[in-house]
């Protein structure tokens, strides 16, 4: 049995939209609590002496501390494309870093529909919905991209 394509002129037109940006201030106690949160007792994220002997010269966060946004800006997305298939689980992450988020940034991440792929799988049509999220400081320097795989069916 052979199922209708979901992947319709109207969809692949908003390949390249982008959502709302999402800004938030990163604050010594909440790296300090999300370090706590992941195990990670790396000094760089929660000793100030420490910290300020590095070549960073302060505490900075944790690489993964940015997937949160990547979160945000993806629900602050959902204005930009919606699947038309009713199931989502997440298809994976990658993270390009590019510099240190520093206690004291303002972060801008703003989220981009990449990329719309049809598969076939053993629960039927799936929809393969990739996301792009771009960090910048406050100064509009990057600082991370973050792609997001959803998987709808």
């Amino acid at each position: 049995m052979t199922q209708q394509s979901v992947l319709t002129p109207e969809l692949t037109a908003q390949i390249g939209r982008t959502g709302k940006p999402i800004v938030f201030d990163i604050e010594k106690g909440a790296i300090r609590k999300y370090a706590e949160a992941i195990g990670d007792k790396n000094p760089m994220w929660v000793d100030e002496a420490f910290a300020k002997k590095t070549r960073h010269k302060g505490i900075i966060a944790p690489p993964v501390f940015l997937h949160a946004a990547s979160i945000l800006a993806r629900y602050a997305a959902t204005d930009v494309f919606k699947s038309p298939l009713k199931n989502t689980v997440n298809g994976g992450q990658e993270f390009e870093y590019l510099a240190p988020v520093r206690v004291g940034d303002t972060i801008t991440a703003v989220c981009r529909l990449a990329d719309l792929k049809e598969a076939h799988g053993r629960l039927g049509m799936m929809l393969i919905v990739t996301y792009l999220i771009e960090c910048k400081d406050q100064h509009g320097k990057p600082v991370a991209n973050i792609t997001q795989t959803i998987i709808s069916y």
